[in-house]
């Protein structure tokens, strides 16, 4: 294949990735309680425990605003 072609194809897959690999350090305790996590079959992969916990920021913050403030400014 010639280089004009694989570049090509190298930028419709770069553009079609839905995933990003990332590395962090994390304290043994975190990491334990990750592993955890994973090995009790609660998730799937590191990556599912990230997303429950953003998916718990998220809705923490959901709460706040229409709840929380809301039911502030009423009083």
């Amino acid at each position: 294949m010639s280089n004009r072609i694989q570049s090509y194809w190298d930028g419709i897959l770069e553009d079609m990735r839905t995933t990003q690999q990332f590395g962090i350090t994390l304290s043994l305790d975190m990491a334990d309680a990750v592993e955890r996590k994973v090995k009790s079959g609660a998730y799937a992969s590191v990556s599912e425990v990230v997303r429950a916990l953003l998916e718990r920021d998220a809705a923490v913050e959901r709460w706040l605003r229409e709840e929380v403030v809301a039911d502030h400014q009423e009083t």
